[in-house]
């Protein structure tokens, strides 16, 4: 029992101490507003930029756009991917977390939450190991397409 409560408080102390950098790459229309919305959900959090912290835990958030609009619909698919680096360890990142989405204009400051809602219940199931309770990462809205639904032409 002293070992979990031991394991909470070293917890919230790490998350204390954590600081976030959001990074951007792709050249399409979604991703810049993914990625401040973003910064912007974890300046709500009170969660330092990692740019400008120099201990504590450091988190990377990498957001990988490709244009996937069509006619009608501004979209972008997203590949994010964080990963860690504990203080005075090896330069070595640990990544923890990899979700591809695909993100409609409309629905950037939704997904933005929900990544950061999500990023934080992973993170604790990673540093506590389920040794007490974590928010449980939450499905992500939608459903699947099914194989025979997908828009891409079947090869020949």
């Amino acid at each position: 029992m002293l070992f979990v409560l031991l394991s909470l408080d070293f917890a919230q102390a790490q998350m204390a101490t954590t600081s976030v950098s959001v990074r951007q790459v792709g050249t399409d229309a979604i991703g810049p507003l993914l990625k401040q919305a973003v910064q912007a959900e974890l300046k709500k959090s009170g969660i330092s930029d990692a740019n400008q912290a120099n201990s504590g835990f450091r988190h990377f958030i990498e957001l990988v756009t490709l244009d996937g609009g069509t006619q009608n619909v501004e979209s972008s698919f997203v590949s994010v991917v964080i990963s860690s680096m504990t203080p005075n360890g090896w330069p070595t990142p640990y990544t923890w977390y990899h979700k591809v989405i695909l993100v409609k204009r409309e629905d950037v400051p939704q997904v933005a939450a929900h990544l950061v809602n999500d990023m934080w219940a992973s993170w604790c199931n990673q540093i506590k190991s389920s040794l007490s309770p974590c928010p449980a990462e939450e499905a992500w809205p939608g459903e699947p397409q099914r194989p025979d639904n997908r828009p891409v032409e079947r090869s020949r």
